[in-house]
């Protein structure tokens, strides 16, 4: 059972809690707070998520099977800001199932079948579902996964309320914070959070802003970067024209450990859609009416009024 967008945009669920205590590896917080207030669309559906939902009604088939309990279907549940959506209930064992499905490279996030050694991203998920449930009810939750299509696994997960109220706290604080109050959560400094911030500036207001001793700095450190990437580009071109030149015409050279090729590689074709119009003498009526102007990037270009190597 899935939230639709619009209840999703109203609440935090199971998977934005591990966001907001910064325990999820996909997506940032300043991310989460663009689709909570409507500044960007929710992740859409990509292939992972697709064939997780696909084969959920399977992973929960065999956990029927090998345990031999009832699972009912998932159900919504809201409190407040809180929401969430199990996957599947299992009320005569007092226990919630959230199925999972994951790669082979993943494995090693799991640990031994039966403890509590999921990722933490899921392990707040589950919390944060259990802390929505009556505690004298749901005591529990089970995690059965499917490891590359043919590993099945079944992790256990005891309620902990002191976990659910930490999070509970850390997700109506972020909430009140950020969106109630409509104001970004602060830069966590990672190159993740920086790219996500970018979107929110689509042009600039003209203004100059004056710098600070900490903003020097960074600025200090991007022109030093900056020459240290130049001084490595112009030797890798270099380095790269002296085998290329011994390679002369043949296809590539190889060594004990290494090779490089040198093909030429094939040719790309593209049409002058302009130039075909105006040889058929179409009309520039009908050209301009085919014709759109793309939105124009912000260019960053930062000048340094100082000596690099003297640093």
């Amino acid at each position: 059972m899935q939230l639709d967008i619009e209840a999703r945009k109203k609440g935090i669920g199971g998977s934005d809690i591990a966001v907001i205590v910064g325990l999820n590896k996909y997506k940032t917080s300043v991310e989460l707070w663009m689709e909570k207030t409507g500044r960007a669309a929710p992740q859409r559906e990509n292939n992972k998520m697709h064939w997780g939902h696909l084969l959920e009604d399977v992973v929960a088939r065999e956990y029927a099977r090998q345990t031999g309990l009832e699972v009912l279907d998932g159900v919504n549940l809201v409190d407040g800001i809180r929401r969430g959506n199990t996957d599947r209930m299992v009320p005569d064992a007092r226990k919630i199932l959230e199925i999972k499905t994951a790669g082979h490279f993943a494995a090693a996030e799991w640990g031994e079948p039966g403890t509590d050694e999921i990722p933490d991203a899921y392990l707040c998920q589950v919390q944060w579902y259990l802390g929505l449930l009556n505690p004298d009810e749901y005591v529990s939750a089970d995690v059965p996964v499917l490891i590359g299509g043919q590993d099945y696994r079944v992790y256990h997960v005891e309620r902990n309320d002191e976990l659910i109220g930490q999070l509970i706290e850390a997700g109506e604080r972020w909430w009140r914070d950020y969106v109630v109050a409509d104001r970004a959560p602060e830069a966590d400094g990672t190159v993740e959070d920086a790219r996500a911030r970018l979107s929110l500036f689509p042009r600039d207001n003209g203004q100059i802003l004056q710098s600070t001793a900490e903003i020097d700095d960074i600025a200090h450190q991007l022109a030093r970067a900056r020459a240290q990437l130049k001084a490595a580009e112009e030797v890798e071109e270099s380095l790269s024209a002296r085998l290329k030149a011994v390679i002369g015409d043949a296809a590539g050279i190889a060594g004990p450990d290494w090779s490089a090729t040198w093909k030429l590689s094939k040719g790309a074709s593209k049409t002058d859609w302009k130039a075909v119009a105006s040889e058929l003498n179409a009309p520039a009526e009908l050209i301009a009416a085919h014709t759109r102007q793309a939105s124009g990037s912000r260019r960053f270009l930062p000048k340094f009024n100082f000596d690099v190597s003297a640093e």
